[in-house]
């Protein structure tokens, strides 16, 4: 069981979000059920898809696939989304933000690669 599940259980009560959650009108519509499971479904997916990345490659390979991932939602979102507005400081805000991710990605994979660099033993004189 989850260690932190008891507390979040406490604090959605207290704040009243279980009582608006079974409140929700949707509950009654079968699409909503059959789009919810799914989602629930597919989110066990994901995670189970990033642990076996991670235990087949290493955690900076997970971090890069899932940095390039990022990248490929957030142009497909500003293209096929429907809901972005283009402004000029949203759009630069953006490539800011995926050219940042993109160095990090660089350097961390760089450093990485450096580091497994195999040593040449030096010859004997």
């Amino acid at each position: 069981m989850n260690f932190s599940l008891p507390f979040v259980l406490i604090l959605s009560h207290y704040t009243g979000d279980i009582s608006a959650t079974m409140a929700f009108d949707g509950w009654n519509n079968p699409m909503f059920i059959f789009q919810f499971s799914l989602s629930c479904v597919m989110g066990f997916i994901l995670m189970y898809s990033i642990l076996l990345c991670t235990q087949v490659n290493s955690s900076l390979t997970t971090t890069v696939v899932g940095c390039m991932k990022n990248l490929f939602v957030t142009y497909a979102g500003m293209i096929f989304g429907g809901d972005y507005v283009f402004a000029i400081i949203n759009f630069l805000g953006i490539n800011v933000s995926v050219f940042g991710s993109l160095i990090y990605s660089y350097s961390a994979f760089g450093a990485k690669a450096k580091s497994q660099k195999p040593q040449t033993p030096a010859l004997p004189k």
